[in-house]
């Protein structure tokens, strides 16, 4: 019955899983608390800066990263397009998962160019997709999320002009 018992525990998900231990006192193991669910570990809060520009500002709790990589954006229903995101550079990291990775260990901001944005105020959706760790050992699945913004209108000096490289 012990045995079953603690096969059952083993398997809940990783990501939502204390270690084995921790759930085990009676074995004289120490509690080190638990993970925080993702939207506690990875906020994300996008505003409209100009007709042409969003600002992502992503916060992190201690104790956690979000992988460079793995951040991404999108425009539902093709309301727009997105002609270049600016992440900054990170910090390298040996990931037990993934080897050497990008990540973002504190909070941090992606301004998002919208491609030549000259129409009157409209609300898009952006769709954003980010996945992040702790450094305590769990990974969570990949986080997708929908916000609307209303863009203001676009004046002339606000239409970009895009470089091609």
């Amino acid at each position: 019955m012990r045995f079953l018992l603690l096969l059952l525990l083993s398997l809940q998900p990783l990501a939502y899983a204390d270690s084995l231990l921790e759930r085990l006192p009676a074995l004289g193991a120490k509690k080190q608390g638990g993970f925080l669910p993702p939207d506690q570990a990875f906020g994300l809060t996008v505003a409209a800066d100009k007709a042409n520009t969003l600002i992502a500002s992503f916060r992190v709790t201690p104790g956690y990263y979000l992988y460079r990589d793995k951040v991404s954006f999108s425009i539902k229903d093709d309301a727009a397009k997105i002609a270049h995101v600016s992440l900054p550079a990170g910090e390298a990291k040996e990931d037990p998962n993934f080897g050497r990775m990008m990540v973002f260990h504190q909070s941090f901001q992606a301004e998002i160019t919208l491609a030549d944005h000259s129409k009157p105020a409209q609300k898009i959706t952006l769709l954003a997709s980010y996945q992040g760790c702790s450094d305590r050992g769990i990974c969570y699945p990949p986080i997708d999320k929908e916000i609307v913004l209303t863009l203001p209108p676009a004046s002339p000096a606000s239409t970009p002009k895009i470089a091609s490289t």
